[in-house]
Parts: C-alpha cells; structure tokens; sequence
C-alpha cells in the first residue's frame, strides 16, 4: 500500500466571529466579541480505525466537537 492511499471520511467546517468596540471617554472603551466554531454544527468524524487486527477496523468512534459558541466582554483603558 502506497503513502497517503488511504484517506479519511471529510471535514467541512465555518468560523464566524464578530467584534464591536464602544467608546466612552477618549482613552477608555468596551470591546464586545462573539465567536461562533462550526457555525452549521456539521458531524466531523474522526480518521477510522486502521489497525487491520482491529474488531472497530474501517469505523469511525468519534467525532469532532459540535458547535460552540463563545461571547466576550473587554474594558480598554
């Protein structure tokens, strides 16, 4: 078997982050930020088994993590 013959099942994934700054004097302000991982909380399996010995041999038995969603709050001064 050649080098890179086999091949894992695909990963499809969209970030999305948005950030806003507010100002309330001149030097201080408000940073709000909002980031969003796997936007369309698509399934990534992980690579399958590929142990020929192995009863799991060919199945994926885990997955990527699902959407997550993370908000931020930052005082600037």
């Amino acid at each position: 078997v050649g080098r890179n013959s086999l091949t894992g099942p695909a990963y499809k994934d969209l970030d999305l982050g948005v950030l806003k700054h507010f100002k309330m004097f001149e030097p201080e302000g408000f940073t709000f930020a909002g980031n969003i991982f796997n936007v369309f909380n698509h399934t990534n399996f992980d690579n399958p088994v590929a142990n020929y010995n192995d009863s799991n041999y060919g199945k994926s038995l885990s997955a990527s993590d699902p959407r997550i969603t993370q908000l931020s709050l930052r005082f600037d001064f």
